[in-house]
């Protein structure tokens, strides 16, 4: 294989300091999150989104997980969001905009429920 050309060297330059500063953003926005602040922690998750999408770098799980995707507000459980858990889903309700999210909730790889158990058998 050959070398990488120089505007391969400057992407691959720019998406390193895109992704530090995404996590720069992620970890303003869980401080402003616990004082209270939710609307500047909004602002932050909007800002790391816009800068992931420009410079082609995906998002952590756990950043994706922390803000709605319907309306972007920074969801806190108790404050903003209710989240429970059922039948092997994890149910996050935002209550700004009324979206709702559902996940598979997994223990140490293997589902918790068994699927003859949610099928009702």
């Amino acid at each position: 294989m050959g070398k990488k050309g120089r505007y391969a060297k400057q992407k691959d330059r720019r998406k390193k300091i895109a992704s530090e500063r995404i996590s720069i953003l992620m970890e303003l926005a869980d401080k402003e999150a616990i004082s209270g602040k939710l609307d500047r922690a909004s602002r932050y998750g909007y800002l790391a989104r816009k800068i992931g999408k420009k410079y082609n770098v995906r998002l952590p799980g756990t950043f994706k997980h922390k803000y709605c995707k319907h309306c972007g507000t920074y969801r806190v459980p108790s404050r903003n969001t209710r989240v429970r858990i059922s039948r092997g889903h994890i149910t996050t309700h935002c209550l700004e905009c009324g979206d709702i999210y559902r996940r598979p909730y997994i223990v140490n790889g293997n589902r918790s429920i068994k699927e003859s158990e949610l099928n009702g058998q």
